[in-house]
């Protein structure tokens, strides 16, 4: 019997597409839902804002504060999750010398 390939290393193939907001082309492809086109649109915004950021990594600060405000009121969530990435976003960002 064969050793199982980990998690990380399987290819999902095209039945199974990616379900993070990270793979934010896939997104792109399905008729989303209001949250969806939620967490979308605040890529788009912070792409704008933090050009030097390359928009796979902000699609994945997005996913990533998503997953950390799952605790939080539906109602707050895409508003606490864009400012949470700005924050992020901001940290993350070298500062020009003055």
């Amino acid at each position: 019997m064969a050793d199982p390939v980990p998690a990380h290393q399987s290819d999902p193939g095209p039945e199974h597409p990616p379900t993070t907001l990270g793979s934010h082309e896939y997104w792109r492809t399905i008729t989303p839902t209001d949250e969806v086109q939620h967490y979308l649109d605040t890529v788009d915004r912070l792409a704008e804002e933090f050009g030097a950021h390359r928009r796979s990594e902000i699609a994945d600060t997005v996913s990533a504060c998503r997953q950390d405000l799952a605790t939080v009121p539906t109602s707050a969530v895409p508003e606490m999750v864009e400012r949470l990435a700005h924050q992020r976003l901001t940290s993350a960002t070298p500062r020009k010398a003055s």
